[in-house]
């Protein structure tokens, strides 16, 4: 199946507000299905007057682990390809293993480790990913239109323990060939994929309720196995924030894809709720189903 085409190094657009917008970049990936993103202290009028070289020389606010999601659905747009920076601060990661006794630094890509010294796994963060509405809030919080809340400083880059300072080798060598597609030739059709993108309200606060956050991932995790045996699509991912969750799926017909999906969603205890189902890239039409 094909998937959206997000290659490293395409330059894109954040909306701040109705006359301003951020600019970001993917500039690098981490298995299949997931990208930094990196957010420059750049703002245009609108992603057209965007001036692409400059901005991605400004200082970058917020690098962080997420997905494609916003860019899927149009949120975001894509107005350029350009390097990545040399320099640019990829992080790198604790991972813990708890039965061993150990404690290893990874990189970026998780495709490097190595034992992790004593001072090293003290201020070294847990692989995390953050949803792309997360990054947004993030940049409007910097622009003063909503509050700053601390978890936002965990997607700032910190210089004392990227890839390149705790690997010393330069971090962006390998991202300049990475990218998230399995298609790697040949050219991309974006209406060969369709998606369907679910939402449901939450009303324990932004992110909601322990309980209603399981029923999601409870739903994901049915939806993986019914979709899997079906081979009628994929489900590629979750995002919570705004007093809201989503779930996002693909596919080659968005109708079979809903009709697979339908039965376990009109399960999930969480209302109101709906579907949005796009026949072809994010220009093309789409219809909206409540549940």
């Amino acid at each position: 199946m094909s998937r959206f085409k997000l290659n490293v190094g395409d330059v894109f657009s954040v909306p701040i507000d109705d006359s301003r917008v951020g600019v970001g970049q993917v500039v690098a990936t981490y298995g299949r299905s997931a990208e930094y993103f990196a957010i420059f202290d750049a703002v245009a009028p609108d992603p057209a007057s965007i001036d692409i070289d400059r901005a991605i020389e400004a200082r970058v606010m917020f690098l962080a682990l997420s997905n494609d999601a916003k860019l899927h659905a149009g949120h975001w747009t894509v107005v350029g390809n350009r390097p990545v920076a040399e320099d640019m601060p990829l992080p790198a990661w604790r991972e813990v293993f708890t039965t061993e006794g150990r404690v290893d630094v990874v990189d970026y890509s998780g495709q490097r480790r190595r034992p992790a010294q004593e001072s090293e796994t003290e201020i070294l963060p847990d692989r995390e990913l953050f949803a792309p509405a997360l990054l947004e809030d993030a940049l409007r919080a910097k622009h003063g239109l909503e509050p700053w809340l601390d978890y936002y400083s965990d997607m700032a880059p910190n210089e004392m323990t990227t890839t390149a300072r705790l690997f010393g080798a330069s971090s962006a060598e390998p991202v300049l060939v990475a990218s998230t597609t399995d298609d790697e030739t040949g050219d991309y059709d974006p209406d060969s994929e369709q998606s369907v993108f679910v939402y449901f309200a939450l009303d324990g606060g932004e992110y909601g309720t322990d309980a209603q956050r399981e029923a999601i991932f409870q739903a994901e995790r049915i939806l993986e196995a019914e979709l899997g045996q079906t081979g009628v699509g994929e489900i590629e991912g979750d995002e919570f924030g705004g007093g809201q969750a989503a779930l996002f799926a693909y596919g080659p017909d968005a109708d079979a894809l809903f009709a697979a999906m339908e039965p376990q969603l009109r399960m999930v205890p969480l209302r109101p709720a709906h579907a949005l189902l796009r026949y072809g890239g994010p220009d093309k039409p789409r219809i909206r189903i409540d549940l």
